[in-house]
């Protein structure tokens, strides 16, 4: 190989190795990875709460009975070590008398639980943070775990900005999609977005305006992170609540009533930024 292929290709591989280095370092990366994380860890949690509520049921069912929330149920079984530490709940159990070894472990497994449900918790407050800094129009009108995971489907930010808002509509529901064109079968009206709090507060039979016009903000609020960086949340938040507002009008005047004038209203009309993204 003669000294000038030798230089060329040194000069190939570092300019690789840079290009590759850029790209790794792009935000989109980590908030793919720990968007990714976060549903992991919630399945993890989910399965592993089940387990230990049905464990701690030998011992002490009342209580797997009383407390129903998975993560306060955790924390209270680390920190209490015997029944008559519940004052609250009876103490005329029907449960097994099990061995101090017995209970240390069910705590210990407790306490494992405990810790990955903070770790959760961080790792949410650290993806609000890259959403609000790094894709603030986007975060502003789909919220942070909406946002994220229409990134981390993508792949990255600038191929959901190339996609058309109907695309971004049904991001996620793919299999659906693919079964009404095989089989004729009922076409999906959205998919990752569905858990936008808005679209959960919608009327069922409103939700796929209501997606189309959450989809259509979007496309808009990505294109502009991606493409301009300028920050256009208050023109966006508005152009959605006002989409909304177009909905329920034409609701309103299909049944023959005056916006306002009906009684629990539909709540999507009431737009707030959704920065937790609505349910889990």
């Amino acid at each position: 190989m003669s000294n000038e292929l030798i230089v060329l290709r040194e000069k190939c591989l570092v300019r690789t190795k840079k290009n590759l280095k850029e790209a790794l370092g792009i935000p989109d990366r980590r908030i793919a990875q720990t968007v990714s994380a976060i549903g992991e860890l919630e399945e993890a949690l989910c399965a592993c709460s089940e387990r230990l509520k049905d464990w701690y049921s030998l011992y002490y069912p009342e209580a797997a009975t009383r407390i129903k929330k998975q993560e306060a149920f955790a924390r209270i079984v680390s920190d209490k070590k015997l029944r008559s530490e519940f004052t609250d709940i009876t103490q005329d159990s029907i449960g097994a008398d099990l061995a101090p070894n017995d209970i240390h472990h069910i705590r210990a497994f407790a306490k494992s639980l405990a810790l990955l449900y903070s770790e959760k918790g961080q790792l949410e407050e650290y993806l609000e943070k890259l959403m609000k800094k790094d894709f603030k129009n986007l975060y502003a009108v789909a919220g942070a775990p909406v946002g994220a995971k229409l990134i981390a489907h993508c792949g990255d930010a600038a191929r959901l900005a190339n996609l058309p808002s109907s695309t971004i509509q049904v991001l996620g529901a793919e299999k659906a999609l693919f079964r009404h064109m095989k089989t004729g079968a009922k076409p999906p009206k959205y998919g990752i977005i569905l858990s936008h709090n808005l679209l959960q507060n919608a009327k069922h039979d409103e939700r796929g305006k209501v997606a189309r016009a959450i989809a259509s903000v979007i496309s808009i609020a990505v294109k502009v992170d991606v493409f301009s960086q300028e920050d256009n949340t208050e023109f966006l938040t508005k152009k959605l609540e006002n989409k909304l507002k177009v909905i329920e009008r034409r609701r309103l005047k299909k049944r023959g009533l005056e916006p306002g004038k009906e009684k629990g209203r539909s709540k999507h009309t009431d737009f707030k930024s959704p920065k937790k993204g609505g349910k889990k």
